[in-house]
């Protein structure tokens, strides 16, 4: 609790490397301990609140962001699991958390990462929102989408490649997610939302052809070289 008001207080001043301690150190104390975590918040809340809660002590969405940076994906996650359920004013408030969180992880990460296997792998039912987060709020995301990477690919690329039909015959787990399991219906539907993400941002994407691994491939081209679903690849253009 005191923690939380002193970063209420160190937030007013120009002091970053204060407010970075005060934020780690809250980290500290949420990470792992979500039954303790719930017990804390809950004594901040009044069993008659109607006004939705995002954070305690009405703290803004840039503190809890160093907060949750430092907690990292397994344990932000635990974090908001936990306080949606201390009261219905929590609750109300957790599309708002989760709206910073997916903010805060889209940060560290490129589109080229997001659009690839990996970002399924590291997010996955969470991978859509963080590339729409990353394009709303992170100007060089406006950069990736045009920028081939060291495989000659952009991001619409590697989403075609992450459409690979071997991909969809087992389930996969996410890490972040705890242990849950992509589903092959819900890993081709998160696929299918990233590709249409792409495609809206940088339409112009999908005639750009590949200038390292498969010279000379589209994105469409590479969907097929992969046999991915056929819907999948009518996403990506016409066929030729």
């Amino acid at each position: 609790m005191e923690l939380l008001r002193l970063a209420s207080a160190v937030n007013f001043l120009d002091a970053q490397p204060l407010l970075d301690a005060v934020a780690s150190a809250i980290a500290q104390r949420l990470r792992g301990q979500s039954a303790a975590t719930t017990a804390l918040l809950q004594q901040l809340v009044h069993n008659d609140a109607e006004d939705t809660v995002v954070w305690p002590l009405n703290l803004p969405d840039d503190v809890f962001s160093l907060v949750l940076e430092r907690l990292g994906k397994h344990d932000t996650l635990s974090l908001l699991r936990a306080v949606s359920d201390v009261s219905p004013a929590w609750s109300r408030g957790a599309p708002d958390r989760l709206r910073v969180a997916l903010r805060t992880w889209a940060r560290g990460c490129t589109l080229h990462e997001l659009a690839g296997r990996q970002g399924l792998m590291w997010f996955g039912e969470h991978c859509v929102g963080i590339m729409l987060a990353r394009l709303e709020h992170y100007p060089q995301a406006q950069d990736e989408l045009r920028t081939a990477d060291g495989a000659g690919w952009l991001p619409l690329h590697h989403a075609a490649n992450a459409a690979r039909a071997d991909d969809t015959r087992k389930p996969t787990t996410s890490p972040l997610g705890l242990g849950t399991i992509l589903s092959p219906q819900r890993r081709q539907a998160q696929n299918e939302a990233i590709i249409r993400a792409l495609i809206d941002a940088f339409g112009e994407a999908t005639f750009v052809a590949s200038k390292s691994v498969h010279v000379g491939c589209t994105p469409r081209d590479i969907a097929r070289k992969v046999q991915a679903p056929y819907f999948t690849q009518d996403l990506l253009g016409p066929r030729l």
